[in-house]
């Protein structure tokens, strides 16, 4: 049996970190959590459970085969910040930052910067909406 690293590079393997999670949404106890296991699930090609996570207006754009068809090479991911601007904890924005390749015929790297809306629903988070989205090409 081979072992492989966790896509969201938490210095584990994908058994003990968040393969748990892919296989129930439910498990997720912190926004942050779920910003790594969301990762992860674009590196593996997981459009099942990136929809599960996920609920309006963020719904709005799930597009099933632009995950599955994706010529995106996942490179890493960082979290900058994390506020949870409401006196409870169930909402929450982080500022994160994704770097991706381009391998359709570019090979270009890029990184994504996005501030995201996450919501604890019946004790469960999700991904509700990207209130900031910005790319930017990365020189190597």
């Amino acid at each position: 049996m081979s072992i492989i690293k966790c896509p969201c590079q938490q210095n584990s393997t994908y058994e003990n970190c968040c393969k748990r999670f892919h296989i129930s949404p439910h498990l997720i106890e912190t926004p942050t959590q779920l910003v790594y296991a969301r990762y992860s699930a674009f590196v593996l090609k997981l459009p099942n459970y990136i929809k599960q996570t996920m609920k309006n207006p963020a719904l709005k754009y799930f597009d099933v085969s632009h995950i599955i068809n994706s010529s995106i090479s996942w490179q890493g991911i960082s979290i900058i910040t994390l506020k949870y601007p409401e006196a409870s904890a169930s909402t929450c924005l982080i500022k994160f930052k994704v770097t991706c390749k381009d391998t359709s015929n570019t090979n270009d790297t890029f990184c994504v910067n996005e501030t995201g809306l996450f919501k604890q629903i019946d004790n469960q988070w999700f991904y509700i909406d990207a209130l900031q989205i910005s790319q930017e090409s990365i020189s190597e």
